[in-house]
């Protein structure tokens, strides 16, 4: 089953009325120097969108899951405490000596949680999760939609992926974005560099016809109106 929605402004200012996100993460200020949390801090639809993914996990039954590229803030120490995580992310603005003790102290009072890698050298067919989230990667950061998907399916009850699009530009435009794109991931594979630089999304159309058209899952993005920096913004849910 799959289902597709994207984020609206109206659900935006609906949640605003009671924004737990930013209430809660003003409890550890220690945890600012993550870039996750300073981004949450600054900008409304991106805690919006972490509370319709996130929330259902936060309480109630404890779930197995994968957390891929989500970034370290003071709602992932929440989701430890509910669950059994796995957060598997470079973590390549994260990275210095602060960073790393701050993530050591947690994991030693917690469990190991943190996979500081490629979301495809993590993977293996040996590991079953309730749930797999990929939040706020695919296209613009990683353009491996399509092998994240072939892959995941067969670990995971739940896939949970967002997608970011603009609504007009050509196809012409989406397939050089591809190609360039996979280029660059090769080549900073290559050289040890670490994950990209955030590029511009293609359009809607162009992901339909560019991406999806490759693989055998009923995906179609509707046209929809932006939620942020013009960009609109999908959630989309594949239950196997």
């Amino acid at each position: 089953m799959i289902e597709i929605k994207s984020f609206k402004r109206e659900q935006l200012n609906t949640y605003l009325k009671n924004d737990w996100v930013y209430e809660n993460i003003l409890i550890k200020k220690e945890y600012d120097i993550f870039s996750s949390q300073k981004w949450l801090k600054e900008i409304p639809e991106h805690r919006y969108m972490l509370s319709d993914i996130y929330q259902e996990y936060l309480t109630g039954k404890k779930h197995k899951i994968l957390d891929i590229g989500g970034g370290f803030n003071y709602i992932t120490e929440k989701l430890l405490d509910n669950n059994s995580y796995t957060l598997v992310d470079i973590m390549s603005r994260d990275n210095t000596e602060t960073h790393k003790q701050l993530m050591h102290d947690l994991e030693k009072s917690k469990y190991k949680f943190l996979y500081q890698m490629d979301f495809m050298e993590y993977y293996s067919n040996s590991i079953k999760y309730d749930v797999v989230i990929a939040h706020n990667i695919f296209p613009h950061v990683d353009p491996r939609i399509i092998e994240f998907l072939k892959n995941y399916i067969n670990i995971s009850k739940k896939i949970i992926i967002t997608i970011w699009a603009y609504n007009e530009r050509n196809v012409f435009n989406g397939i050089i974005f591809k190609k360039i794109s996979n280029f660059l991931f090769k080549f900073m594979k290559e050289t040890g560099g670490s994950r990209f630089t955030i590029y511009d999304p293609p359009s809607t159309n162009e992901i339909n016809q560019t991406f999806f058209n490759q693989i055998n899952f009923d995906i179609k993005l509707p046209y929809s109106t932006p939620l942020y920096n013009k960009r609109t913004i999908y959630r989309v849910d594949i239950e196997s």
